[in-house]
């Protein structure tokens, strides 16, 4: 059908504006309730086989019961390695995707407009290794919602809304990477991160709005390699926010205002080969510091 939203132009002024408002409201309407979930489908020298998912579901709606689009030869959604979509149109992870693809292990989900996800959204991809779901608008993550992804090791919230994290968000998977960069999280609670205290390696928790860190905050992360705290201005730490990171061997605290340094942050970092500091307020560093 044509859209009049796309295929005509509308033009206000005081006579006309009554109609262009009922035009309007008609079609965004129209828009709302249209639902899209297809695939281009190809070999890929690298993933084997992939997805090229156009999706438009901007309600937010769960319950397709199938994927459009036409199979290589010889090909099925047992195959389906790699599904990539990028500047879409849906509220949330439709469950059918985990569901039809359950071989899939790389899912990359950028600027597609997702405000939310659910259990139901990863549930049937166990072999799942990363999902990318930078420049959405999420504002929360669920408890239990990769509980389904035990071969989870790469997640990527960069750019959205993120303020609340479920103290479970993280459970069932051996996440080695997570990055919560510019998001929307003042506070930051350790027990987050306890169910991949044994495997996470890299966290990025830069550009918040972090205001303080607790007494040990990354303790239990014993084998976390690199942290990114850049662009948390004004952010607060306890001498002993860095206790236990033995192994840790990058810190970034670029551009958070901080005006001394706190000698304790460093004691543990026995493996460390490279802090970054610029674009602070500091005016002197005392040589027993580091």
């Amino acid at each position: 059908d044509d859209n009049i939203c796309i295929d005509e132009y509308l033009y206000i002024n005081d006579n006309t504006r009554p109609e262009v408002r009922a035009a309007l409201a008609a079609c965004f309407a129209g828009y709302a309730r249209e639902r899209t979930l297809e695939c281009q489908y190809s070999n890929d020298p690298v993933h084997n086989y992939a997805c090229e998912l156009t999706i438009q579901n901007i309600r937010g709606f769960d319950d397709f019961e199938g994927i459009g689009g036409n199979h290589v030869a010889g090909r099925g959604d047992a195959d389906v390695e790699f599904v990539m979509t990028y500047e879409q149109n849906t509220g949330n992870v439709p469950a059918v995707i985990c569901n039809r693809f359950t071989n899939l292990k790389l899912f990359y989900l950028s600027r597609s407009r997702i405000n939310h996800i659910s259990p139901s959204s990863f549930a049937g991809c166990s072999h799942l290794e990363l999902i990318n779901l930078d420049v959405n608008h999420i504002r929360v993550i669920p408890g239990g919602v990769f509980s389904g992804n035990p071969s989870l090791g790469i997640l990527n919230f960069v750019n959205n809304e993120i303020s609340t994290i479920a103290s479970n968000a993280f459970v069932g998977t051996n996440l080695t990477q997570i990055s919560l960069a510019q998001n929307r999280l003042s506070t930051f609670d350790r027990f987050w991160l306890e169910p991949v205290a044994s495997t996470l390696t890299y966290l990025s928790l830069a550009s918040n709005k972090l205001q303080r860190l607790p007494e040990n905050a990354f303790s239990n992360l014993v084998n976390l390699l690199e942290i990114n705290l850049n662009q948390n201005p004004g952010i607060l730490m306890p001498s002993s926010v860095f206790r236990g990171l033995s192994n840790l061997m990058l810190l970034r605290m670029q551009n958070n205002n901080l005006t001394e340094l706190n000698t304790g942050w460093f004691a543990d970092l026995s493996s460390v080969s490279r802090i970054y500091l610029q674009f602070n307020l500091l005016q002197d560093i005392q040589a027993e510091t580091f």
